[in-house]
């Protein structure tokens, strides 16, 4: 159908390029069957997940097959006890989140798509997310892969192991390889204990340079918040014509600073941030969030 075609030529940067053919893969079986299909008939494949990204990867630029792994979205094992999830690569980021969280464990990436991105893309892109400055990008996360080379052979690297430090770092060959080197069709992932409670705080500042300032600030005082994100004048201009002049705290610059851990850690954490940012000519400063409450599950961001 033609619609499939088009949906599947394309990704959220609009640039496209029609495939001949889609394949929905339901099992690693059937990665297997469509690689060795166009290897041997020399047919090019870009596999696909669920397409919301903005770099290209999946856009079959040669035509050919666009093979989908949207199907094959089971959450296989989670074990706590050994600190793993095992997936395939269909599964949507936050739904792995979610099922993890209500063990009350904590898969970390964050990617701003992460209500509507797959695990296999996570992992052909390195997708990283705010939270990348405490907990790291995808890459940190991955403990073993199966994969299907261009052949059709079948190839698993890495694995349960935590400290698995021995051999050639095969592994990481994968991640962030956009789909060039094979398929994924099976992921183990690292899971770490779900933080207790989460907090953020929002600050604006008269100049850029006084909310660098603060960062710089935190950062040498010994924090180590999950997110910093500062915002310049110009992005700030775009925000409010967009949401309306009253939309955000006068100001030419604009911090967020969010801190996660256990409840009292954060409550005392939050007054000495706030100190530092009134140190360096906040403007005003807003909490969000409650310090004090336990994590609930499944609640991710």
């Amino acid at each position: 159908m033609a619609e499939v075609l088009e949906e599947h030529g394309t990704d959220r940067w609009n640039f496209s390029h029609l495939p001949e053919v889609v394949v929905f893969a339901e099992s690693r079986d059937d990665v297997v069957a469509v690689m060795k299909f166009a290897n041997e008939r020399g047919i090019p494949v870009t596999t696909r997940g669920a397409g919301v990204g903005y770099v290209g990867g999946c856009v079959p630029v040669e035509g050919g097959i666009a093979l989908s792994v949207v199907r094959m979205n089971s959450v296989v094992e989670i074990m706590p006890e050994d600190g793993v999830v095992v997936t395939q690569p269909g599964v949507i980021l936050r739904d792995l989140q979610v099922a993890v969280s209500e063990l009350g464990w904590y898969y970390p990436p964050d990617p701003a798509s992460l209500n509507e991105c797959s695990i296999g893309g996570n992992l052909a892109t390195n997708a990283g997310g705010p939270r990348c400055l405490k907990y790291g990008v995808t890459k940190n996360y991955v403990l073993g892969l199966e994969v299907v080379l261009a052949s059709g052979e079948i190839l698993h690297v890495g694995g349960r192991c935590h400290k698995n430090k021995t051999g050639f770092d095969l592994l990481h060959l994968f991640v962030g390889s956009e789909g060039m080197l094979g398929v994924i069709t099976e992921a183990t992932l690292r899971i770490i204990p779900h933080p207790q409670t989460r907090a953020m705080l929002t600050a604006t500042f008269p100049e850029f340079v006084d909310a660098a300032g603060a960062v710089q600030a935190i950062l040498n005082s010994g924090h180590l918040p999950s997110a910093l994100e500062i915002t310049d004048e110009f992005t700030l201009k775009a925000a409010r014509a967009y949401l309306g002049e009253g939309s955000l705290r006068p100001g030419k610059a604009h911090l967020i600073v969010e801190i996660d851990g256990r409840a009292k850690a954060v409550a005392s954490e939050l007054k000495e941030l706030e100190e530092v940012l009134n140190f360096f000519l906040a403007l005003s400063s807003e909490f969000h969030g409650a310090p004090g409450a336990a994590h609930a599950p499944g609640a991710q961001r």
